[in-house]
C-alpha cells in the first residue's frame, strides 16, 4: 500500500468516526470510542495553538468538515498521488504532505493573529480550520511543475496517436467530473452541484479536449497526471472565485483561514518543485504561476 492510499484511508476513517457515531460505537465499542480525540482536539484553531496543542498543525490536514469536503480532497489526492509517489518516493511524498499542511495552518495562524484587528482576535482565535486542502494544492502544484505533460515518464502515459488515447481522455474527463460534481451529489447538495459544479465540469471537458489536441501536436505522448493537476488548478480557482463572489454579493465573507491555508500549502508545493529542479512544459508553468498569483491576491486582500 502506498503513502497516498494510506492518507486516503486515514481521512476516510476520520470522517466515518466523526459522522457515523452510532456505527463507530457498534464496530469499536463504547469504551474505545470515548478514548478517541474530539474535533476540538484535532481541528486547527488559534486557541488550540495558544494552549500548546501544536499537534493540530498536523492533525487538521487529516480531518474534514463534511462528507463532500473529504470526497473532493481524496479524489484529487488519488488523481496525482500515485505518480508523484513513483517520482518522489514514499518518504518525500509523506514529508511533502505533512509539511504543506503545517505551512498552510501556520499561514492561517499568522493571518488570524497578526492581520486581524486587535479587538477581533479574541473571536478569530476560536475559528476552526480543517481539511487536506493545503496538501492537495501542494500536490497539484508539484505535479504540474515537475511532471512534463509531453514526456513519457512513468505510468499514466498515453500515446495520443493511438486508439487507446480516447479512453485516456475519457478517464481524464471523468476525473474532472468526479472532483467537481460527485462530492456534492453524494452529499445531497444538488442545488450547488447543478448551479456551480456542472458548469465547471463542462468547462473542464472543453479544457481537456483542447489540451489533448495541443499536446498531440507537440508530442505523440502526454502525461495524464500532469495535465490532471494543471486542469484541477484552473477549474478549482474558478470554483473558489465563484463562491467568494457569491458570498460577497450576499453580504457574507469567505473564511480568511481558507485563503491563508491554500496559499501556504501551494507555496510549499512550489518550493518542493524548485528544490526538485525539474520543471515541466510551459503550459504547466503558466498554470502554476497564475495559480500562485491568484492565491497570493486572495491571501493579501481577503477576497
Amino acid at each position: 500500500m502506498g503513502v497516498w492510499q494510506a492518507i486516503i484511508i486515514v481521512s476516510a476513517m476520520e470522517q466515518l468516526i466523526r459522522r457515523e457515531k452510532r456505527l463507530c460505537t457498534k464496530v469499536l465499542g463504547t469504551n474505545y470510542c470515548k478514548l478517541l480525540p474530539s474535533s476540538d482536539d484535532t481541528s486547527f484553531s488559534g486557541d488550540a495553538v495558544e494552549k500548546g496543542n501544536y499537534l493540530v498543525f498536523i492533525s487538521a490536514s487529516f480531518c474534514h468538515a463534511s462528507r463532500s469536503h473529504c470526497i473532493n480532497n481524496v479524489i484529487m489526492i488519488a488523481a496525482v498521488g500515485s505518480q508523484l509517489e513513483n517520482i518522489l518516493g514514499p518518504t518525500l511524498l509523506l514529508i511533502l504532505f505533512i509539511t504543506s499542511g503545517v505551512m498552510g495552518w501556520l499561514f492561517t495562524y499568522c493571518r488570524l493573529k497578526f492581520f486581524s484587528a486587535a479587538d477581533k482576535w479574541h473571536f478569530a482565535k476560536f475559528q476552526q480550520g480543517l481539511g487536506s486542502s493545503p496538501c492537495t494544492y501542494a500536490l497539484a502544484i508539484t505535479a504540474a511543475s515537475i511532471l512534463d505533460p509531453s514526456v513519457a515518464v512513468g505510468p499514466f502515459l498515453e500515446d495520443s496517436s493511438s486508439e487507446h488515447s480516447k479512453y485516456a481522455v475519457v478517464s481524464w474527463i471523468s476525473t474532472v467530473w468526479a472532483v467537481f460534481v460527485a462530492p456534492n451529489i453524494l452529499s445531497g447538495k444538488l442545488h450547488e452541484a447543478f448551479l456551480l459544479d456542472l458548469p465547471l465540469a463542462f468547462l473542464g471537458t472543453v479544457l481537456c479536449t483542447f489540451y489533448t489536441k495541443l499536446l498531440a501536436s507537440d508530442s505523440s505522448w502526454f502525461n495524464l497526471t500532469a495535465v490532471n493537476a494543471a486542469t484541477w488548478l484552473v477549474l478549482y480557482h474558478f470554483k473558489t472565485f465563484s463562491k467568494s463572489l457569491h458570498r460577497r454579493l450576499n453580504g457574507k465573507s469567505f473564511q480568511s483561514s481558507d485563503h491563508a491555508a491554500h496559499f501556504g500549502g501551494a507555496l510549499s508545493g512550489l518550493i518542493a518543485a524548485l528544490l526538485w529542479n525539474d520543471w515541466g512544459m510551459l503550459h504547466s508553468k503558466i498554470a502554476v504561476l497564475l495559480s500562485m498569483f491568484y492565491l497570493l491576491v486572495r491571501f493579501i486582500f481577503d477576497i
